[in-house]
């Protein structure tokens, strides 16, 4: 837990470090969460003169008091490129486990045995577990930006979500699953990657716990939305009301694709904030 990236998904070959470590050639197997260069946490406490390093290896010294404290840091709510990001989390949260919920229910409406509709959960998750082993090493390749696979993959999670009730035979809904849970992996394995891209491993801890905590509320609360919005349909010839799923795939496809475009402008935002820190001032 005295580890900057302990929440970090990926290399920390990907992180920017300082120059000594560079110059030094030194392995990066881990980040300190103090500071790089660490040396003075093996200094007992007494023979430390400068207070911020004593501070900080007092820090150091309580990890899990650190941790939590970081966790609940509010302040990175005043960063727009964090808002942004929590927005797109919160839609993409609320769509993400309709398809779990309302899946097999809309597969035997169209006919397919129970046992079979059931299975096709199962290939969502076997196809999210490969995924993010793919995903994962395809992400650091020096020249992939892990924002535009999580855009792009949120995109395609809300096409999947929301072709699955046009799909008739068992074999359209069987490769939609397994093309959703590959999309879904790359979105829900690339978090803290994300994060860090985007502001910062040493605001990691703060963000991703707020983060966490937003898609905790949108995950509750989005099967219960999705249902809310289920028309009854009347079947006068049965005299009977059934409930169809559609319009829930559809909301929760458009979650998604909009979740896809807001990330989307945290990403030019941030392109364009770069460019300009990297103009030589006049």
């Amino acid at each position: 837990m005295s580890r900057k990236d302990v929440l970090l998904a990926g290399s920390v070959e990907r992180i920017n470090i300082p120059d000594p470590v560079d110059k030094l050639r030194c392995p990066k197997p881990s980040l300190p969460r103090g500071s790089v260069v660490a040396s003075h946490l093996d200094i007992p406490a007494q023979d430390i003169v400068d207070d911020s390093l004593l501070d900080e290896k007092r820090k150091i010294s309580r990890p899990l008091l650190t941790v939590l404290k970081e966790m609940m840091d509010v302040s990175v709510l005043a960063n727009p490129l964090f808002i942004l990001v929590c927005v797109a989390n919160v839609l993409g949260f609320l769509a993400l486990y309709v398809p779990y919920v309302y899946l097999p229910n809309t597969m035997e409406s169209k006919g397919i045995e129970a046992s079979k509709a059931s299975f096709a959960i199962s290939v969502i998750g076997i196809s999210n577990t490969l995924g993010r082993i793919v995903v994962g090493a395809f992400v650091d390749l020096p020249w992939v930006s892990s924002l535009v696979v999580t855009n792009l993959s949120l995109v395609f999670s809300g096409v999947c979500v929301m072709v699955f009730p046009i799909c008739q035979s068992y074999a359209a809904f069987i490769t939609v699953a397994v093309l959703l849970g590959l999309f879904v992996s790359a979105y829900v394995s690339l978090t803290s990657i994300v994060l860090v891209d985007l502001l910062g491993i040493d605001s990691l801890t703060s963000t991703f716990g707020i983060l966490v905590l937003f898609r905790g509320i949108a995950s509750i609360l989005g099967p219960p939305l999705a249902g809310a919005v289920i028309p009854d349909i009347a079947d006068s010839a049965a005299g009977e009301t059934s409930a169809s799923t559609d319009i829930s795939f559809y909301m929760a496809g458009s979650f998604f694709v909009t979740a896809g475009l807001i990330s989307e402008l945290a990403h030019v935002i941030n392109s364009l904030k770069t460019k300009g820190d990297k103009k030589p001032k006049t």
